[in-house]
């Protein structure tokens, strides 16, 4: 809610961009003059208590959250993974509620959806061999990627039956 009158106040100061997108409180936006971009932050810094950093794309190439957006003609993402990531998460033996450990599974799993269908199988792997290592065990695993796996089919069914 703070993000959202943030950003009301802020855009009728300055011009929304073409392309802005914000989860919580990250924003990802397309600016091509420096200057727009720099004008944008201060506003947004004089509109809100938080303290907003700026990130330039380098290479046409910008990691956003837990994606690597690559802008090609048009964008084409990826799963980004930092080079520091130790590749550990909520250890599955560890002392909390069960929902979470499932939300887990599900939350590496729903990454896949990203990623093109020809790196996909490396994706899964590699999401399979992060959770193993956090004491996941392999049906837990395979039930959370079936399930999305599953919803993915009924989805391109019920497209083909709109066409």
């Amino acid at each position: 809610m703070y993000m959202t009158t943030v950003e009301e106040t802020t855009f009728r100061e300055h011009k929304k961009p073409e392309i802005y997108g914000r989860y919580i409180d990250d924003i990802f936006v397309t600016i091509k003059e420096t200057d727009v971009a720099r004008k944008l932050s201060d506003v947004l810094k004089r509109n809100s208590l938080l303290n907003f950093t700026t990130e330039h794309s380098q290479q046409k190439t910008l990691p956003f959250l837990d994606v690597l957006v690559k802008q090609q003609g048009q964008f084409k993402t990826t799963v980004y993974t930092k080079v520091t990531n130790a590749g550990r998460c909520l250890n599955a033996r560890g002392e909390c509620p069960d929902a979470y450990k499932k939300s887990v599974v599900s939350a590496y799993v729903n990454t896949h959806h990203i990623v093109k269908r020809h790196r996909l199988h490396n994706e899964l792997d590699r999401i399979r061999q992060l959770l193993t290592n956090n004491d996941y065990g392999d049906q837990t695993i395979e039930t959370a990627t079936e399930k999305k796996e599953n919803r993915r089919i009924l989805r391109i069914q019920h497209d083909d039956e709109k066409r």
